[in-house]
């Protein structure tokens, strides 16, 4: 740990370090990351992933291990065990993890911290744990609990259809059609206890334009998405993401080498 920090403090530039404290460097041991995918829906960024990483200058960076979805008839299931046509070759096993219904807010705060432990439970049968893995939230419906979240530090990620804080939350695609801005886009982001809240790894701006529909905008934003995803996954695998506090903004900030 000690000998990859040195190498990875020792390349960023003397402006950088006056303003910047390393805190933490995500480094991935020297194997091939495990990859968990939570997904909820259609499971497009999910194929996005997994095809990219079948190509031959990409083979051995991740091993997918799981495809988790809290839904029973999401389509990402399917394709992840390839019962329908799909870009990538491989099969990847699957897990249906329902969340229990809750009314109340009590209810509710239990149902999460249970559903957290047993997301842990499932992730540790396919071999993703904190020390050899990351969690890849590609759209993904549910508010992970911190129980969760403490367990795997700086190892959950999140794809966002907009330039966030702009348009968090669900419809983000709608709301910035509907919204009159010119400029959306797409952002990758660590996961925190909020809602498209945590830290912000890499974004990608796309154009509103004057005869864009809402349909037109959504297909723009998904080609950046299954671009930016997987490059975001890549760089974390090859120990190219550190999180650093920033003194300028007294805040703590992303830094990618490229």
């Amino acid at each position: 740990m000690i000998k990859k920090f040195i190498i990875l403090t020792s390349i960023i530039n003397a402006t950088f370090c006056m303003e910047h404290e390393i805190i933490e460097p995500i480094i991935p041991i020297d194997e091939p990351l495990h990859i968990a995918i939570l997904v909820s829906g259609n499971g497009s960024n999910m194929e996005a992933i997994l095809s990219c990483f079948e190509r031959f200058e990409k083979r051995g960076l991740i091993k997918p291990c799981v495809v988790i979805s809290n839904k029973k008839d999401a389509y990402a299931l399917k394709r992840a065990q390839k019962e329908v046509e799909t870009k990538f070759k491989n099969p990847v096993p699957t897990e249906y993890l329902p969340i229990k219904a809750a009314v109340t807010e009590e209810e509710k705060e239990n149902a999460r911290r249970e559903y957290a432990h047993k997301l842990i439970a499932c992730l540790s049968k396919y071999d993703v744990t904190p020390e050899n893995g990351l969690i890849c939230a590609a759209g993904f419906m549910l508010i992970l609990h911190k129980d969760f979240i403490n367990h795997f530090p700086n190892k959950i990620i999140n794809i966002h259809p907009s330039l966030l804080p702009a348009f968090p939350g669900a419809d983000a695609i709608k709301k910035a059609f509907l919204s009159g801005v010119k400029i959306t886009g797409v952002t990758v982001h660590f996961i925190d206890e909020g809602m498209d809240t945590g830290l912000i790894i890499k974004q990608k701006s796309v154009d509103i334009d004057n005869y864009d529909t809402e349909k037109t905008l959504e297909e723009k934003i998904h080609k950046v998405e299954h671009e930016l995803f997987p490059k975001v996954i890549e760089q974390y695998a090859t120990d190219k993401i550190a999180i650093a506090h920033d003194k300028v903004r007294n805040r703590l900030v992303v830094y990618i080498i490229d």
